[in-house]
């Protein structure tokens, strides 16, 4: 009952909160930091990069759904995947308490009753401790453009080290697919077809030196193949030392690159 009321409460304060983009886009780009990450739209017109680290697909979908709501120029959304996010240890970001902390006051006036009640039954107690910043989160509205608050281009300058290329890499992956990331995808799919907005999905290059799990990349070539979607399978992209920052995510030299390289990929019907 508290958290009905506390919903009510904060869904009628921002709900009429305007997510009109101050340049209209055709395409958004969305997902986790491999995307806000890869994609620059600094120096286009039609795109955007509307995502975030740590954007699960739950939180991609809240976000999405006001998005297209608000921005009926959007005829295209490319969605970030990799093994991360299908995995079922993407589960365990939502039980983490620094990561609640971090995420869900901030999509939280956002997300229908259903999908708050689906997050809180991961960690009942962390959810409603996180409660207490829900409304520190008015000091984002307080920025010229405070969508950028809720997902947009990261451009790092690091390049990745030797050190990081030759450390020994192992998988924790668990090889089990995640039964409410693998749901919420397939929402993200139903609310592009319901508005007649083509879904692209996007593997962002890493680096060579990244683990491969054959069973995880052929969940996601069956995916895309039951759903008829396009798939863009950039992971093994080869491109130099000198466009990464880590070994799963592109510095700003890569995302240059790699965003010309994804709009060339799209134009390509």
């Amino acid at each position: 009952m508290v958290v009905i009321v506390l919903f009510i409460i904060v869904q009628n304060a921002y709900k009429n909160r305007s997510w009109t983009l101050i340049k209209p886009a055709t395409i958004a780009f969305i997902g986790d930091s491999h995307i806000e990450q890869s994609i620059n739209d600094n120096t286009y017109n039609d795109i955007i990069t509307f995502a975030q680290s740590g954007d699960n697909y739950l939180y991609t979908y809240s976000k999405l759904v006001k998005l297209l709501q608000d921005n009926s120029s959007i005829d295209t959304v490319v969605l970030g995947i990799d093994y991360h996010n299908i995995d079922i240890t993407a589960d365990e970001w939502y039980k983490s308490q620094s990561y609640i902390n971090f995420k869900f006051p901030k999509v939280f006036p956002y997300m229908s009753l259903s999908e708050v009640k689906e997050l809180t039954s991961f960690n009942p107690w962390g959810y409603l401790k996180a409660f207490s910043n829900l409304f520190s989160i008015q000091d984002l509205f307080d920025k010229e453009n405070y969508m950028k608050q809720y997902g947009a281009f990261q451009g790092i300058d690091s390049t990745i080290t030797m050190e990081a290329i030759n450390a020994v890499v192992t998988s924790n992956y668990k090889e089990q697919l995640s039964s409410t990331q693998m749901r919420y995808l397939d929402k993200i799919a139903e609310i592009c077809l319901s508005k007649k907005i083509e879904l692209v999905i996007l593997t962002s290059p890493v680096h060579s030196s990244a683990v491969k799990v054959k069973g995880l990349e052929l969940a996601i070539d069956q995916y895309v193949k039951k759903h008829n979607l396009r798939y863009l399978n950039d992971r093994s992209l080869m491109l130099s030392n000198e466009y990464f920052s880590d070994r799963f995510h592109l510095n700003r030299k890569g995302a240059d690159y790699f965003t010309q390289f994804v709009l060339k990929q799209l134009r390509e019907k």
